[in-house]
Order: C-alpha cells, then structure tokens, then sequence
C-alpha cells in the first residue's frame, strides 16, 4: 500500500465511515481505540478531527486493520459502511501477498513505534475472541445480534456472571461477575484512602464475546497477579476476584 497515493483517499473514507455510525457506535469505536489517548477520546475531539487522529497513532495500514476489526465489532458490516472500508482492506492484502513494505507507525520525533507491532498483537487476538456477527444495517437492533450467540454459551453463563454489553446497559453488577480477557494493563498509581493510608490501584481494558471495558482494581498483589493476555473474572471491590 503506497501511503503517498492512498492516505488522502483513507483519511476521506474514513470520514465519511464515522459519519455512518451512530452515537452508541461512536462511542464503542472509541472505547476499542485503545492506542489512542484518553486524552484524545473525551469528547473534546469533533468526529471530524478523528480520522486524522487514529491514522496518527496507528499509521495507514493499522488505522485501516483496527477499524475492519472494530467494525465487525459493533457490528457495522452493512455496505454502507464496508464498501468504503473494503477496498482499502484488499489493497492492504494484495501488498502483503507480494511481500510489499509495511509502513511503520512514526511518532512526533521521526522513530518507529514500536506500539504497532503490540496493536497488531491484540488486535489478532481480539479477532479470536469476539463472535463474528452476521450482517446488519445502521437500524438493526443490538438485542438481536446477542440472540444470535450460541445458547449453550448464555445458559452456561447466565446464573453467575453478566456480559460487559449488559453491565454496560445496567450499569448494575451486583453478586454477579464479569469474565473476559485482559487486553491492556496500566502501571501502579498510589491513592490513599479515607483512613490516609496509602495503597495502590491499576487500570485494565477487559474484553469479552460481546464488548470491551475499563476497569479499576486495587491492590499491589492484583497487580503483580494480572496479566495481559490472560483470562480473569472480577466481581465488585470487596469481594473475592479471580
């Protein structure tokens, strides 16, 4: 993919991409955004400035491989919207067949980043892990696509744990817990307490079949516990974690 000749044409596609999701859409884009800042996500940014923005922190082929991903996520697999993504997606195929360059991500100083090679990473392995959707339209109603899932995996499920769309719809986890793959890890931040003692607490972006999420969890031993990578269940603080 030759980034002088399609990055124009990418930035234009994708424009118009984000103006066919609506606003839960959006929103679950941005959340799935993982390599973009915070910062950059809080609503300060206009729909307009996003595409620039992710094809800064991903580069041209990986802004073009994360939003096929996060597309079939949402899901958003109508024509509408894939007949603007797709030719930038077998484009990218045929480049890779004929052992064409991959362009890295460049950061503010001119250096490769290495944060690219991590992307494609996850990205893989989310692929693994999320239910593909069947096609849908910009109307079709999210509790279908969940009717869609295999009944033994929510009869399984159902009496112990929520899935981190319905706690997302709830807002509510009550004795339940969440259970997913940890996709993303933060550092130690200290804290202190009402009592002024002074603990430690962590991010986690947590993925399952059905959405992804941040999550705040407390304690150094959690920390040293946790992994990227690997599958874990939460429950609320004060009870016990696996």
């Amino acid at each position: 993919m030759n980034p002088r000749n399609t990055e124009g044409e990418w930035k234009k596609a994708l424009t118009s991409i984000i103006e066919h999701l609506n606003k839960r859409q959006y929103k679950k884009m941005l959340q799935c955004l993982e390599t973009v800042p915070q910062s950059l996500k809080d609503g300060r940014k206009s729909r307009v400035e996003m595409p620039q923005i992710i094809i800064q922190h991903l580069g041209l082929e990986g802004s073009v491989k994360e939003m096929k991903t996060i597309l079939d996520q949402i899901p958003r697999r109508d024509s509408a919207v894939q007949n603007l993504l797709r030719p930038f997606v077998e484009n990218l195929k045929s480049e890779q067949n004929k052992g064409g360059p991959i362009k890295p991500c460049i950061d503010h100083d001119g250096q490769q980043d290495s944060r690219t090679k991590d992307k494609k990473r996850k990205t893989d392995e989310r692929k693994k892990k999320f239910v593909s959707e069947s096609e849908s339209d910009e109307n079709e109603d999210p509790q279908c696509s969940l009717l869609k899932r295999k009944k033994s995996d929510k009869d399984d499920s159902e009496c112990w744990r929520k899935s981190i769309y319905d706690l997302k719809l709830s807002r509510y986890l009550g004795d339940k817990a969440i259970a997913g793959k940890v996709v993303q890890k933060s550092g130690l931040r200290p804290y202190q307490t009402k009592t002024k003692e002074h603990k430690a607490l962590f991010y986690v972006g947590l993925a399952d079949d059905t959405d992804c999420i941040n999550m705040t969890v407390y304690g150094r031993q959690r920390y040293d516990e946790i992994k990227e990578g690997k599958h874990y269940m939460f429950r609320n603080q004060g009870q016990q974690d696996q």
